[in-house]
């Protein structure tokens, strides 16, 4: 059986460590560990974390972001996989059931990075949201049937680093990767917000990614998610893109994707804030002329805002 090792960061999430933990602690195939890091939370998440301490693993360090608190728990931790959870998301209890499966049906080389489908809820309400593969049904147009078992699909060839440069979310705690993979792929440090952006494009600029397409996690939507603020995202994804047209590992075919995408997002930023932004917005739109593929889009919008707001 597959050793997995379940990876949490905590900044002052103290509310939402029991539902986080008892997802983890429930599922149908045990975690070999259950590594938590509490990143300088303020609260009193280290006290909830210790009532805890004799089936979790804890480290308590000063707040350094998403990326370093799963690198500290990554380097400790011992398991064949690693899988990763953000502290206000849960899991489905057969999770780590079906990746075992996974794992064992699948080429090694097909599993070093698994992401999975996941449910979108408000936390609080419990109101149900449209699903990632509802949202985003173009995944289909990258990724291949390699088992019906458990609706397990692999990226064609070439076209991971696309789906996600296309604008395909993963989510953190939709994520499962070897031990092997991690052992020369880390997240970046050099982010506080688009980490699991560039983490996902590392994985996918060395090897294929495994998805199945049953929603395994539920991400949560309440009044501290970051990444309801679309604009911040948005700004934050553009961060990320110019970072990877200086990575030397990616591909002249990868980095042409990536100013694909650049090109578009900046020319949707321009139209997001033309409005309320004018100055801003046509910054934006100058920018985007840099980008060959989005340089009709950007003048024209570039010249309605000039021109009519």
């Amino acid at each position: 059986m597959t050793s997995f090792s379940v990876v949490i960061t905590v900044f002052n999430g103290a509310q939402f460590i029991p539902d986080a933990l008892a997802t983890v602690l429930g599922q149908t195939h045990a975690a070999h560990e259950i590594i938590v890091v509490n990143d300088g939370s303020t609260d009193n998440s280290l006290e909830v974390l210790k009532t805890y301490a004799n089936r979790i693993r804890i480290i308590d360090q000063p707040n350094a972001g998403c990326g370093p608190a799963r690198n500290a728990a990554i380097r400790m931790a011992t398991g064949d996989y690693v899988a990763f959870l953000d502290v206000d998301d849960y899991w489905r209890a057969d999770k780590l059931e079906i990746f075992d499966r996974a794992v064992r049906h699948c080429r090694r080389e097909q599993t070093a990075f698994m992401f999975s489908n996941f449910l979108r809820e408000n936390y609080f309400t419990k109101e149900k949201l449209p699903s990632n593969s509802d949202l985003n049904p173009w995944i289909f147009d990258h990724v291949e049937l390699i088992s019906k078992v458990d609706d397990v699909y692999r990226t064609r060839a070439d076209q991971a680093f696309r789906l996600l440069v296309r604008g395909y979310p993963v989510y953190p705690s939709t994520v499962v990767v070897s031990r092997d993979r991690l052992n020369s792929v880390l997240w970046p440090e050099c982010f506080r917000l688009g980490e699991d952006f560039s983490f996902s494009l590392l994985n996918a600029a060395v090897g294929p990614l495994l998805y199945v397409h049953q929603p395994l996690s539920v991400i949560t939507r309440h009044d501290r998610n970051i990444s309801l603020d679309e604009r911040k995202m948005a700004v934050s994804d553009v961060r990320v893109l110019r970072w990877a047209l200086a990575q030397e590992a990616f591909s002249p075919e990868n980095k042409a994707a990536v100013r694909a995408s650049l090109g578009s997002r900046l020319a949707g930023l321009g139209w997001g804030c033309r409005r309320n932004d004018r100055l801003q917005s046509l910054k934006y739109y100058a920018s985007a002329l840099r980008y060959p593929g989005a340089r009709i889009k950007s003048l024209k919008g570039f010249a309605r805002t000039l021109l009519f707001f």
